[in-house]
């Protein structure tokens, strides 16, 4: 598995600010601007960014799975190559 260099997870969604921080509160993302006047994608947004750390790990774990214990030239549905280009984007690899 990759070696994250991003600050480590978990990320919570902070409502009242519309950011993400971690749990002893270091911020992570954050809108420029904020405005007690926001939108609803923008939270939304803010949501999917505190999920990222959880969904990389899972994806990682999830292609080692399937790298095991699947049989690729038998289950051809098992195609890891998008998942693989997901985790290179998010880890810049």
């Amino acid at each position: 598995m990759t070696h994250a260099t991003h600050t480590p997870g978990p990320w919570l969604f902070d409502e009242d600010h519309i950011n993400v921080v971690t749990e002893s509160g270091q911020t992570v993302a954050c809108r420029p601007g904020y405005s007690s006047l926001h939108s609803g994608s923008e939270e939304s947004d803010m949501r999917l960014i505190a999920a990222a750390p959880d969904l990389l790990d899972d994806l990682q774990h999830a292609i080692a799975f399937i790298e095991k214990h699947v049989n690729p030239t038998r289950d051809l549905k098992y195609n890891t190559a998008p998942a693989r280009a997901a985790i290179a984007k998010a880890t810049a690899e």
